[in-house]
């Protein structure tokens, strides 16, 4: 099985490097070769300036420089000889904040929290009006 090192979910700003290492589990049995995908598509590094992997010992690097909104998305690692492993990068505009962005229950939690005050604040003026 691959890994792919860090939080699954990355939140970084416009400009910053992005840094992506990948190994498997199976230290016995090291992969010769990795692919990498953006959004379900191969990455092609070979000819670009802002991209860069690096291969060895069983271990893959992605680098991508000066990173914006277009690097956003899914990166998947796939060893030769190993279920794949996925991130998600969030490259964040200008003033936005890694709590806006954040994905499932907890990003729901909030506005439930307040509307249950506001519902018992608004309940207990309406017996003191009384």
């Amino acid at each position: 099985m691959a890994v792919i090192e860090g939080s699954r979910d990355i939140h970084m700003s416009p400009g910053n490097t992005l840094n992506l290492t990948c190994s498997t589990t199976e230290p016995a049995d090291l992969p010769s070769y990795f692919y990498w995908y953006h959004n379900g598509e191969v990455v092609h590094y070979s000819g670009k300036n802002d991209m860069a992997v690096q291969t060895a010992e069983g271990t893959s690097r992605l680098g991508v420089v000066d990173v914006g909104p277009e690097h956003s998305g899914n990166y998947t690692c796939v060893p030769e000889n190993a279920a794949p492993a996925t991130v998600t990068v969030y490259v964040l505009r200008a003033g936005e904040h890694p709590a806006a962005m954040q994905r499932g229950e907890s990003s729901t939690a909030v506005p439930r929290v307040s509307f249950l005050i506001l519902l018992a604040v608004c309940s207990v003026l309406i017996v003191l009006a009384r």
